[in-house]
């Protein structure tokens, strides 16, 4: 085989070598992001948890009008749905281990189990907000309209008990929340975490494992092609003697 073309092949094996560490890196790069993205998701999700639970007692205790505490009520549960959807389709939820990916479908299991009392909740309010014969200076927070003589428990018996199911509902929520999904997502944010720094020591082990067979093989064929070129020295430099 001719020098130039040992050369050019030495050469393209080394840009072959540094392509391959380079996609590896690209491709450990675009891994560790996405599961930093999820886990950031992870704490969004339980700031709005907060936020969720902290306006339904504002909706118990407040004294502020029921159209605009509903209102703001219904855009943190609206917030904390989308961004629980979004960590539940996360594209990063494909490097986690099983064990974790049930984890987050438990969460959103007991989401789902909450929201149906808050959907009810909500419901209820819409009507005793829309309910005739009382004026609106009255419709207020929960336990406002509980003590409140236009919702009279005898005279208003069934309103009064709605509102009643709908304070029983927000307290539940509020505890299973505390109880069962904040746990949830602070389990899974560490669950998250612990994979995520698991996965960055493989790929850093695979990266030094690649770079030192890739050393160790450069290294070899420059010592085989040094040897030989040292070789074809000695042979004309031995021919320009004899020929002397």
């Amino acid at each position: 085989m001719k020098l130039s073309t040992k050369m050019n092949a030495l050469v393209g094996g080394a840009l072959l070598v540094f392509v391959i560490v380079a996609g590896l890196l690209s491709y450990a790069f675009i891994i560790t992001q996405q599961l930093d993205e999820m886990q950031e998701q992870t704490t969004v999700v339980l700031k709005e948890v907060y936020h969720l639970t902290d306006e339904s007692k504002r909706l118990i205790l407040s004294e502020a009008p029921l159209e605009d505490l509903l209102a703001d009520w219904d855009h943190v549960r609206e917030n904390f749905a989308t961004n629980l959807a979004a960590l539940r389709t996360h594209p990063a939820r494909r490097w986690l281990s099983a064990g974790v990916n049930d984890r987050l479908e438990q969460t959103v299991e007991v989401w789902n189990r909450n929201k149906t009392l808050l959907d009810t909740a909500r419901s209820d309010l819409q009507g005793i907000l829309e309910l005739d014969g009382i004026s609106d200076t009255y419709k207020r927070g929960v336990d406002r309209m509980l003590d409140s003589s236009a919702f009279d428990r005898l005279e208003r018996k069934e309103t009064y008990k709605t509102i009643e199911t709908v304070r029983i509902n927000l307290t539940q929520v509020d505890n299973q929340a505390h109880n069962y999904l904040l746990p949830d997502l602070e389990q899974l944010r560490s669950q998250i975490r612990s994979q995520t720094d698991g996965i960055r020591r493989q790929i850093l082990i695979a990266l030094i494992a690649v770079v030192a067979l890739a050393a160790i093989a450069t290294f070899a064929v420059t010592l085989r092609f040094a040897r030989r070129l040292s070789g074809r020295i000695r042979s004309i430099e031995e021919a320009t003697d004899l020929s002397g």
